[in-house]
């Protein structure tokens, strides 16, 4: 019968519809997957406008000018013969501890009968801290000291010689006493100054005359030492 497909062209016809609609409905998947996209990456972009810049970095800190060590006593004016440590309290000098003889290792500390410099504030050890003198320079050596011993306000690790100078600060555990260092300056050496001294209208050293020459000689020497032990 002409106009009735059979059934091959039937079943194609079937299948030709089953595509289309397979691929209307994978385009409208695709769609929704495309503005589901879009409007993740839109939502992104919103919170990164959002967002508030990171803050500028700190600039570099600027090195403190030093300042000089608070509580420190300056070294008194006057001279010394021999090295020596001067006690002060309160701003008064209490007593002066001489360093010279033929010495050349003191001990400071708790212990009157062990010590060379008994002293007794109860932050103190038995033991506390020694000076030796070697080669024409003082060290100062904490003795493992249970409060420590400071020079110029920084504390010395136990058993370390320290070089001390001229003028050095030493604190002894919480004891308020400062303990100045003290060296004596360089000796004045001797200068002698000569001169010749002709005699006016005399001969002249070498000349004529066979007279010699008179000279004069003067020598000048100077040498200071103030010793303030009885303050």
């Amino acid at each position: 019968m002409d106009g009735v497909p059979t059934l091959k062209e039937y079943v194609a016809k079937l299948e030709h519809r089953e595509e289309q609609r397979n691929a209307k409905r994978r385009k409208v998947e695709e769609d929704r997957a495309k503005r589901a996209k879009a409007a993740e990456e839109a939502k992104a972009a919103a919170a990164a406008a959002a967002k508030p810049p990171p803050p500028a970095p700190a600039p570099a800190p600027v090195a403190a000018a030093p300042t000089p060590l608070a509580g420190r006593i300056p070294e008194p004016p006057d001279q010394v013969t021999e090295p020596c440590i001067e006690v002060v309290k309160d701003g008064q000098r209490m007593e002066r501890l001489r360093l010279g003889g033929t010495k050349d290792s003191w001990t400071f500390g708790r212990a009157a009968e062990q010590v060379d410099f008994p002293m007794q504030h109860s932050s103190l050890s038995r033991q506390h801290a020694s000076l030796t003198s070697r080669d024409g320079q003082m060290f100062i050596t904490d003795l493992g000291s249970v409060h420590g011993t400071f020079v110029d306000g920084r504390k010395l690790a136990a058993k370390v010689p320290v070089r001390l100078f001229s003028g050095a600060n030493i604190r002894f555990g919480a004891s308020t006493r400062h303990y100045i260092y003290r060296e004596p300056m360089a000796a004045v050496v001797p200068s002698l100054y000569t001169a010749a001294v002709v005699r006016p209208g005399g001969p002249q050293p070498g000349g004529k005359g066979g007279g010699s020459a008179r000279f004069r000689y003067r020598s000048t020497m100077s040498a200071a030492c103030n010793d303030f032990s009885g303050l």
